[in-house]
């Protein structure tokens, strides 16, 4: 189980791209890399029968294609070939959150959230993603970061990812 809060900064427990990430003064994580390109940041996890993701999410920017958010729920370590992952970010006003699985390396999208949704400057979510005994997914969202989620979609779990070192990451 992982819950952070950032009260303390970023625990040693998170790998990767440490160094270009920041805790700002409300104690949320923020990006803070030194130069355009790729920052990830990522924790071991362990799969349970029962999960739940909760996280809220702020971009800055109108998000797209080339300035996006990868938010990796279930993934193999942090090389991405099989993962159960959120991406912000399409070309055009349409930018919405959208479900992809990867398996060995091979993209398919599943679903996405309400078209237009995150095209606003700033673009603001909370999420909650739960999983449940029952092999599904249910996916809720907040677009005003409270805590008032509106379900969004159940979808089964017919992923099979093949996991060996489970990660959720940034």
């Amino acid at each position: 189980q992982v819950n952070e809060q950032f009260s303390n900064g970023i625990s040693s427990y998170w790998k990767g791209n440490i160094d270009h990430f920041t805790v700002n003064a409300q104690q949320q994580l923020q990006l803070n890399a030194p130069q355009a390109g790729s920052s990830d940041i990522y924790t071991s996890i362990q799969i349970m029968d029962s999960m739940e993701f909760s996280f809220y999410i702020q971009l800055q920017f109108a998000p797209s294609l080339s300035n996006r958010l990868v938010i990796n729920l279930l993934g193999d370590t942090n090389v991405m070939t099989n993962a159960l992952y959120l991406e912000i970010g399409e070309n055009g006003n349409a930018d919405a959150w959208n479900l992809f699985y990867l398996n060995e390396s091979i993209r398919q999208s599943i679903t996405k959230g309400s078209s237009g949704s995150l095209s606003t400057d700033p673009a603001q979510c909370r999420f909650r993603i739960l999983y449940r005994k029952s092999k599904e997914w249910i996916i809720s969202t907040d677009y005003t970061g409270g805590f008032n989620f509106t379900e969004d979609i159940r979808i089964p779990d017919t992923f099979n990812i093949p996991l060996m070192n489970p990660v959720f990451g940034f």
